[in-house]
């Protein structure tokens, strides 16, 4: 009798779930035919994928849907400095023709499509889903149109919502601002080995280098050092370069319209360029390279006292490529000035992007504020709190710096009623 009852409720409970699938699939069902028929509507469908557009620099699932982003912004300004066309759509077009082809591919748009998928798994809200479904029905579109014919899939109106999403996420990541800034610094290798030989030649240099066991590399060698540096330079905090983010932002919220009505052009390259230059002015000042000097002097006596303790962080380069990496990086804060020193400026530029990236996680929740907002003065109130509870004053006065200019210079723009 017990069994029996004990059956009954088995067969109770598979029957409800059965009765609970059948209602989730049918209920599955009917919101696929809902999306279906409102994407059958031209206008609807274009909403959609606008949708999917913001999805796409927002989930982490669709991280992939976007062209590569090293090679979109070489051939982007490429292109753009090669365009003879006007500012305008047409301009931004002819940028789209040239760029989509070099770079898209079938794997990419295979990845993209996974990632859509899983996407699709992880949200429930209803306008995300439509937006989602709407890039994932025109990306199997794209699709079959490589299998019809790979040289004109190409052509595909698929990739022109890659291309924007790749050109939004160029702007507000920093990419952009960083290969700019990049190709502006100085990099006259000779200019830095002659320096580099004078500064040695006069003595004092030349004694501390020995001092910390670099005495025999020659002005060659850490010319060499420097070169192979300004491709992986230090990094420095989010405190240090907050005139940086500040500046990123200004320059992010207007980019953005302008390429988008303008077609990126080149007059406005050169604005962006002057503009992270006046940042690192503000930035890198003297106390900043004296405590950068302080920070490679321990590193190398850190190599030359005690290398077994850096040994493993250090496996993939070697101890004695970053001593001379490390050595060159000191010896250019003493031999050039701020505006000569291309590795300080690389440092000062690739640090808005790494400085989130590497930010401990004590200063996660701040950097991640800032990185954003960097005028947010409650957020900014507390980053100096608690770095000055942590014992880092220099750190701390640095946000208090950098308060106090954005109050200067909130105080100095002219008021509504005012002219220019």
């Amino acid at each position: 009798m017990g069994r029996n009852k004990g059956k009954k409720r088995s067969l109770d409970a598979a029957q409800r779930f059965q009765q609970g699938s059948a209602k989730q699939a049918a209920e599955a069902q009917r919101a696929r035919e809902e999306m279906t028929q409102a994407l059958e509507d031209p206008a609807r469908f274009s909403q959609a994928l606008a949708v999917f557009g913001q999805l796409a620099l927002l989930l982490p699932e669709l991280r992939e849907c976007r062209l590569p982003m090293a090679d979109f912004v070489v051939t982007l300004l490429a292109a753009a400095k090669e365009s003879e066309l006007p500012p305008g759509q047409e301009r931004l077009a002819a940028l789209r023709a040239a760029v989509i082809p070099k770079l898209a591919s079938s794997e990419l748009l295979a990845l993209c499509q996974h990632g859509v998928q899983a996407a699709i798994m992880r949200v429930d809200d209803s306008e995300a889903l439509l937006g989602l479904t709407a890039g994932g029905a025109l990306s199997a579109s794209c699709a079959e149109s490589f299998k019809d014919d790979a040289e004109s899939a190409s052509a595909h109106p698929f990739w022109e919502v890659l291309f924007q999403v790749s050109l939004t996420d160029a702007v507000l990541s920093g990419a952009l601002l960083t290969f700019l800034a990049l190709e502006s610094v100085p990099q006259d290798l000779d200019a830095v080995r002659e320096a580099f030989a004078r500064a040695l030649a006069q003595g004092d240099q030349a004694k501390a280098l020995d001092e910390l066991a670099v005495g025999h590399l020659t002005p060659q060698e850490l010319a060499d050092a420097y070169r192979d540096a300004l491709s992986e330079p230090y990094h420095l905090q989010l405190d240090a370069i907050l005139h940086l983010a500040w500046t990123h932002v200004e320059v992010a919220s207007g980019l953005g319209r302008r390429i988008a009505n303008e077609g990126v052009p080149v007059e406005l390259l050169a604005e962006v360029v002057t503009s992270w230059q006046a940042a690192f002015a503000r930035d890198v000042d003297a106390s900043l390279t004296g405590e950068l000097k302080t920070w490679l002097k321990r590193r190398l006596e850190t190599l030359r006292d005690d290398p077994e303790s850096v040994k493993e962080a250090y496996a993939t380069r070697g101890l004695e490529a970053e001593r001379s990496r490390a050595a060159a990086s000191l010896l250019a804060l003493n031999a050039l000035e701020p505006s000569q020193d291309g590795l300080l400026q690389a440092v000062h530029i690739q640090s808005l992007q790494r400085s989130r990236i590497a930010a401990h996680e004590s200063e996660q929740s701040f950097v991640e504020r800032l990185w954003g907002q960097p005028s947010d003065g409650f957020a900014l109130e507390e980053f100096e709190r608690f770095l000055l509870a942590r014992k880092e004053a220099t750190r701390s006065r640095r946000v208090h710096r950098f308060r106090n200019w954005l109050r200067e210079n909130a105080a100095s723009e002219p008021s509504q009623g005012e002219q220019p």
